[in-house]
């Protein structure tokens, strides 16, 4: 889960001038990162030969 700690810091990292999107999408990285390191926390992942299968399944 995000802190409003990680978020400081995050856009204390961005430029004096920074766009909506950008902002955003800093944002959504940041919580994208913190998903994942959740996961993989909880060992809520899979194997690179199990993601191998399901993409040449969803691939054809």
């Amino acid at each position: 889960m995000l802190t409003r700690e990680k978020v400081l810091e995050s856009l204390n990292n961005l430029p004096d001038r920074f766009s909506f999107d950008e902002l955003m999408d800093r944002l959504f990285l940041l919580h994208k990162i913190e998903t994942g390191q959740e996961q993989s926390k909880n060992n809520q992942i899979i194997s690179d030969d199990e993601l191998d299968e399901r993409l040449e399944k969803w691939l054809g």
